[in-house]
């Protein structure tokens, strides 16, 4: 199992990230997504669905992605996933989950800024307080409306 926001890595400690967010955001429609080089795009066609985009902070278009241990180190290290939506509003609440086992677990989540945009970070550790060995498939969701991606962390 991952450590998600909030849960306990070991006796009494507890796991503690500065949210980093980069966002835009006005969604008032729930609209399914298809998934396309890195933007979500409105599976319908109607003309006035939100747009949800992503992008990660290292210029990277993948919508699979490997964090690797050696690579990376420390948690600091890894890309964070850049979020913007159209039409832009200020304060939409952007949530990144995993799914564990079945069970999707909050990783990170923050509010767009005031130019609509947030950055979410990764948390590559296993509730033992190693980097984890898995492949698990995340969601992103800003204001009901949601996309998917696969992220894998070896050691």
């Amino acid at each position: 199992m991952r450590i998600g926001r909030g849960m306990r890595i070991g006796r009494g400690m507890r796991i503690k990230r500065a949210p980093v967010i980069i966002v835009r955001a006005t969604l008032s429609t729930v609209a399914t997504l298809l998934l396309c080089g890195g933007t979500a795009v409105p599976a319908q066609a109607r003309p006035d669905a939100p747009k949800l985009f992503w992008r990660w902070s290292d210029g990277s278009d993948a919508i699979a992605r490997t964090f690797d241990e050696t690579h990376y180190r420390i948690p600091a290290r890894l890309p964070r996933l850049i979020v913007s939506t159209d039409p832009v509003t200020a304060g939409q609440l952007v949530t990144l989950q995993f799914d564990d086992d079945g069970t999707w677990r909050t990783d990170d989540r923050s509010r767009t800024s005031g130019s609509g945009i947030a950055a979410l970070e990764f948390n590559p550790f296993c509730v033992d307080g190693d980097w984890c060995s898995r492949t698990y498939a995340y969601r992103l969701i800003v204001n009901g409306v949601s996309t998917t991606f696969t992220i894998t962390y070896a050691n």
